[in-house]
């Protein structure tokens, strides 16, 4: 935890305002208990809501990773000196979140299924090129041997 409280230090150093390190730490474990409670030996299937918006915050993950950096800091950029600087953070996060959702349900989970397949497919052509290749490379070293 000497790792996350120093952290937060350099975080509020590089960020130009204050992130708390008693925050950061009760984050960082609730993320362990939340890990450590869902994988106790003999744990049972969470219930399908939970299970159903665990998944989605899931499939939010790289979505709010790729955006939250551009779109997120810009409305930051733009909000901070018109604003506190927590309504410029919320804004951000609800910016990047809604954009996360757009990504992940306009563009993810459309495509998913027909990319899953298209990349199967080239998967399974490469291994049979491959395949293929040492086969011919065997059948010419045993001509050679022989």
């Amino acid at each position: 935890m000497v790792r996350v409280v120093e952290a937060a230090g350099r975080a509020s150093d590089l960020q130009g305002v204050p992130v708390s390190p008693v925050v950061s730490v009760l984050l960082v474990l609730a993320c362990v208990v939340a890990v450590w409670a869902t994988t106790l030996p003999g744990r049972t299937v969470p219930p399908r809501r939970l299970a159903a918006a665990l998944g989605t915050v899931g499939g939010l993950t790289y979505p709010v990773y790729l955006v939250h950096t551009q779109f997120g800091y810009a409305v930051i950029d733009v909000l901070a000196h018109e604003t506190t600087h927590t309504v410029a953070l919320f804004a951000a996060g609800a910016l990047s979140l809604g954009l996360a959702f757009a990504i992940h349900y306009g563009v993810e989970r459309p495509t998913s299924a027909r990319l899953r397949r298209a990349v199967q497919a080239g998967l399974l052509r490469a291994g049979d090129a491959v395949r293929s290749l040492f086969s011919r490379l065997s059948d010419a070293q045993a001509t050679r041997l022989t």
